[in-house]
């Protein structure tokens, strides 16, 4: 065997896998940090109805005249944690009541795993069981999500599959009235192979390279 094919067909492999693994490291929510929004119309929040484009990469649904609302960091006597990430959060209850924000994802594989990552906090005290997330239709929660008092922020990570069309990612309110869960850094990430199956599939690749070639040149000495 020319092991200096075969060596260059293992690190090649080796270097598509790393390629790999950061591709897989691609957050495919649009704008999930809620961010580029501007002046909102009442300085600190604004209200977002049903059918309304203002928040880029994400659709509000829920009965007419209900709505998100689009929460701002402030100063002052206004200076509480509003964000976990950048300027903006969502408060899921809205503004007079609750709605539903949610985003089609189009980049998602077919049967490969995903991490779905969100953080939550809570527009006043702490609170349970006020929102449900829905992937695809299907709720991924097993119990009622616990949201902090506001100030303080907690991650939540589920995983999910893809499927080979659209993959739709849902936030809904459950509580009413108008200050709820505050929704911020949503994130869908493709979950890696681990290290040693990536190098074994580099390996068997490498294998599968350097048995091709050498076929080849028996076949031209062959001629």
């Amino acid at each position: 065997m020319n092991m200096k094919k075969y060596l260059l067909g293992v690190v090649a492999t080796g270097v598509l896998a790393m390629a790999w693994s950061a591709s897989a490291s691609a957050n495919l929510v649009s704008n999930g940090s809620f961010e580029g929004l501007g002046t909102l119309a009442n300085t600190y929040y604004e209200a977002v109805n049903p059918g309304s484009s203002r928040i880029t990469g994400w659709a509000v649904t829920g009965y007419s005249g209900n709505s998100v609302d689009i929460v701002r960091e402030g100063t002052g006597a206004s200076a509480l944690d509003w964000a976990q990430a950048g300027e903006y959060a969502i408060d899921i209850a809205g503004t007079p009541g609750p709605a539903s924000i949610s985003q089609d994802i189009g980049a998602a594989v077919a049967s490969q795993t995903y991490l779905l990552s969100f953080w939550t906090s809570s527009n006043g005290a702490a609170l349970t069981g006020a929102m449900d997330v829905f992937w695809n239709g299907i709720s991924v929660l097993s119990g009622g999500l616990v949201s902090p008092a506001q100030g303080t922020w907690a991650q939540h990570q589920f995983t999910v599959l893809g499927t080979a069309g659209l993959d739709t990612l849902r936030f809904t309110d459950l509580k009413g009235g108008n200050a709820g869960v505050l929704l911020d850094n949503v994130s869908l990430t493709a979950v890696p192979l681990p290290p040693a199956a990536i190098l074994f599939g580099s390996v068997l690749f490498g294998f599968a390279v350097v048995a091709r070639k050498r076929k080849a040149g028996q076949g031209a000495l062959a001629a």
